[in-house]
């Protein structure tokens, strides 16, 4: 019994222009994200202030948040803008 290399069946009669995802599309996408993300974020650094939460952990939880939601948003970015 011979074994070949699996192949997936070709869908190249079947045409998705409605799927079609451009870099403005993601960055759209990215864009509503981000306004999300802002309010969200905003809530979070309210609370901590508000609650009075200044100890030495919340402190460095809020900056690694910080630091790391910059990271991502940029990789983010420019994955779109290199697409």
């Amino acid at each position: 019994m011979e074994t070949g290399a699996l192949t997936l069946p070709t869908i190249s009669g079947l045409h998705f222009s409605i799927l079609a995802i451009t870099p403005d599309i993601l960055l759209l996408v990215l864009g509503v994200f981000l306004f999300f993300y802002l309010i969200v974020s905003a809530v979070l650094f309210y609370h901590w202030s508000a609650y009075g939460m200044h100890s030495k952990g919340i402190v460095i939880g809020k900056t690694i948040f910080s630091i790391v939601s910059v990271i991502l948003l940029l990789l983010s970015w420019f994955s779109i803008t290199y697409y």
